[in-house]
This record gives C-alpha cells, structure tokens and sequence, in this order.
C-alpha cells in the first residue's frame, strides 16, 4: 500500500513508473518493480505527483493511491 497524500513530482525521479489510468481512480498500476519505501512517480492525463510506497509493488500489479475504508 501507499501513503495516502501525494506530492508535487521532483524532478530528480525516474518518469513511468506508474500509471494512473483515470484522473478519479484510486489505485495506479507499477510499470516495474517497486520497492517498499520507494517515492513513485505517478504518470496519467493531467497528473504529475508522487506516493511513498508501503510494501514492495511488483511488475503490473495495482496499488491504492490513498487508504481504503474497510
């Protein structure tokens, strides 16, 4: 999981890391192995922020963007 804020992308991160298909969706999909801990680059239209990941997110595996009631 990720932490449930996000923030303005820095320029120093790596771009396609992950892909948010839709600016309302939740979750995001890792476009490679991502490790927990990890600040990810979140691409998709109209979006440029980051999420600080939890747990390790492996390849084409969904995560959420922010914490899910439940």
């Amino acid at each position: 999981m990720s932490t449930p804020t996000t923030r303005p992308l820095p320029n120093a991160l790596a771009p396609n890391q992950a892909l948010v298909l839709h600016p309302r969706d939740n979750v995001a999909t890792a476009l490679h192995l991502l490790a927990a801990r990890q600040t990810v680059a979140l691409q998709g239209e109209g979006l440029a922020s980051t999420v600080v990941l939890r747990d390790t997110i492996g390849l084409c595996h969904k995560f959420a963007l922010h914490d899910c009631a439940g």
